[in-house]
C-alpha cells in the first residue's frame, strides 16, 4: 500500500512554487479552488493542501487557528 503525505501549496497567501511544480499543479488550479471555497483571490487563503487522497483543502482566514496542524508548519 501506498500512503502518500499532504503537501502544502499556498501559506499566508504565498504560493509555494516549487511545491506546486512537483505536484504538477498550477496557479490558476489554485485560483479555482480558491474561487469554489467563496475566497475571491489567493491571497485570502491561509493554506491551500493537497491531500492525500488528491483532493485539494483550502484554510480560509477564519479558520486558519495558529497554523500548526498544516503539514510543513509542524511547531518545535
Amino acid at each position: 500500500m501506498v500512503t502518500a503525505e499532504p503537501t502544502l501549496l499556498l501559506h499566508r497567501g504565498e504560493v509555494l512554487h516549487d511545491a506546486l511544480r512537483r505536484e504538477r499543479l498550477t496557479e490558476k488550479e489554485l485560483d479555482g479552488v480558491a474561487r469554489k471555497h467563496g475566497l475571491g483571490s489567493l491571497q485570502e487563503a491561509e493554506a491551500v493542501v493537497l491531500e492525500a487522497d488528491g483532493t485539494l483543502s483550502v484554510v480560509g482566514p477564519d479558520s486558519a487557528g495558529d497554523g500548526g496542524v498544516l503539514p510543513g508548519t509542524e511547531r518545535s
